[in-house]
């Protein structure tokens, strides 16, 4: 068993861990990576392997939506918007808002770098940075961390504020 599926297997209170039923498949992960040229991340591919979708979250920010093969498709499809920026949506949280990986490190925080996008503004000035990467993320959701805080997670902003 992976390090990030360990991880999130034996999350307790506050954080949480809840999978879909199913697992997703090799050939679905590789003919997702075919079909839309992507390099996904290696703890996506090790979670989506263990359950084709899932929740996880913490009580002060609740719940992060994290889309099966078939969504991740389908949705990266109707947001072009964001995936022109170089982002690969992933997910989403209760409020609307998206997840997503800068699978090529264009903002450079590293190769599946974790960013929320809002829904009413996909623009990258609204992507906010959360984390070099699932584990990262996972650990701050069992640390109970709060994404919505700007001073703690600020947008990227302007032009000049990207790296």
């Amino acid at each position: 068993m992976s390090g990030i599926v360990d991880l999130v297997k034996y999350l307790s209170e506050p954080a949480f861990f809840d999978k879909h039923k199913g697992k997703a498949t090799l050939k679905q992960l590789k003919s997702l990576e075919e079909d839309y040229d992507l390099n996904l991340p290696q703890e996506l591919k090790e979670l989506l392997l263990y359950s084709d979708g899932f929740v996880f979250g913490n009580d002060a920010f609740g719940d992060l939506n994290f889309w099966n093969i078939s969504d991740l498709m389908n949705l990266n499809l109707d947001y072009e918007d964001i995936t022109d920026l170089g982002f690969v949506m992933v997910g989403s949280d209760n409020g609307g808002n998206f997840f997503t990986l800068d699978i090529d490190n264009e903002y450079g925080f590293g190769h599946g770098a974790v960013f929320m996008h809002s829904r009413s503004d996909t623009s990258k000035e609204w992507a906010k940075y959360l984390a070099n990467n699932f584990s990262e993320l996972v650990e701050k959701i069992i640390q109970n961390e709060d994404f919505d805080n700007d001073e703690t997670y600020p947008f990227l902003g302007g032009e000049d504020d990207l790296n």
